[in-house]
């Protein structure tokens, strides 16, 4: 489902799948727009089938395979890769180059359009010091980052997702797949620098302060990096560089606490506490406080009863 704007970081769109070397519409309709666009894409047949695309004039073009296929691929009239399109494998290719691809057997892929302004941009937040001279994503050759093609997938799954929770996830999963692609597929005339000096205690406290406090609200990365007036790119590395966790995963840990708190103490009904704890139904509640803890709300909370009696000297 096409979801323009729901993702509140100000880094990522997502938008159904589109064809081929046809231009998303978010860009057409935004064409100085500073966000990343993910796609699906699919081709279902069976036999060989070629697709071209003239290029975007704006944007890096990142394509991450879902699906193992035979690919033939030409950029700009020379071949830039013959073989097994392996999953793990990345490909970038820079600003309106001619792309002409052939595939044997079905085949899926994400692919990823990153406006060209946002390369120096991100870098600056990312490292706290000036763009080197020519920076670039390195489009010569097809990477190996199985890391990078996991974060891709899960950010477009849970971008699809109607869940405020897993909005934030592919939030924050946008962010670090961009520091990843700065950090190890971009090339300059300069040499890339240290990461930025981590965050200090005080930001951290704000941070965290700042999530007590609003458990109950729908919080977005931009929400969280604004309060303590870092950018999103930059809050995202350097909350987990510090706290050994990303931001969306600490809430959802403090919300699944909370909760397992109003559940003992509370005889609020689930739909409420879901409410009360930042879920937007108490479906996607139930489905995280099992994921997290192991059981349903409702079992848990029976459980933890019997326990607290048992326990109780009048028992």
């Amino acid at each position: 489902m096409y979801r323009a704007g729901k993702i509140g970081s100000g880094l990522l769109n997502l938008e159904r799948s589109v064809s081929w070397g046809r231009t998303p519409s978010l860009i057409k309709s935004s064409p100085g727009s500073s966000k990343m666009i993910a796609t699906r894409w699919r081709d279902g047949q069976s036999g060989e089938t070629e697709h071209f695309s003239a290029g975007l004039a704006a944007h890096y073009t990142v394509v991450i395979p879902l699906e193992v296929a035979w690919v033939s691929c030409h950029i700009d009239g020379k071949a830039k890769y013959e073989g097994p399109s392996n999953t793990g494998m990345v490909s970038i290719t820079a600003p309106s180059r001619e792309v002409r691809c052939r595939f044997r057997r079905p085949f899926e892929a994400i692919h990823i359009f990153i406006p060209t302004e946002m390369v120096p941009s991100a870098y600056e937040d990312l490292y706290q010091a000036a763009a080197p001279s020519g920076l670039e994503l390195d489009d010569d050759r097809s990477h190996h980052d199985p890391v990078l093609c996991q974060m891709a997938g899960l950010m477009v799954t849970m971008a699809e997702s109607e869940d405020d929770q897993l909005l934030l996830e592919a939030d924050v999963l946008a962010a670090m797949a961009l520091n990843r692609l700065l950090g190890r597929h971009a090339r300059s005339a300069g040499q890339r620098g240290a990461a930025g000096s981590s965050m200090p205690p005080w930001r951290i406290r704000a941070s965290l302060e700042f999530i007590e406090a609003n458990l109950s609200e729908r919080l977005t990365l931009k929400d969280l990096a604004d309060h303590v007036g870092l950018s999103p790119v930059y809050f995202a590395a350097q909350f987990a560089k510090a706290l050994g966790q990303t931001p969306s995963r600490y809430l959802l840990r403090r919300r699944l606490e909370r909760a397992q708190e109003m559940l003992v103490l509370q005889n609020t009904t689930l739909s409420d506490i879901a409410m009360s704890v930042g879920f937007s139904s108490q479906t996607h509640f139930t489905t995280a406080f099992r994921t997290g803890v192991g059981e349903s709300p409702g079992k848990w909370r029976h459980l933890a009863r019997v326990a607290a009696a048992a326990a109780s000297p009048e028992s």
